[in-house]
């Protein structure tokens, strides 16, 4: 992230990533890219988003987060 990145909304993020809005909160609330709230709303630094996706995931790590019963 630049000193001067503006942190944008999850209906710009999805678009550039080139998935629906639900997708994009799916993705949070999982915890595979950052994001941050402004009151109700999510927000994005696109840098940091583009650097978790491209981050390689070994999917035979034990989960980080349990799950609700």
């Amino acid at each position: 992230m630049t000193s001067t990145e503006a942190a944008v909304g999850v209906a710009e993020q999805a678009l550039r990533l080139g998935v629906s809005k639900d997708t994009i909160y799916r993705l949070v609330r999982r915890g595979t890219i950052p994001g941050f709230k402004v009151g109700r709303d999510w927000r994005f630094f696109p840098s940091q988003v583009e650097q978790a996706l491209s981050t390689p995931v070994d999917l035979w790590a034990p989960p980080t987060r349990r799950r609700r019963a």
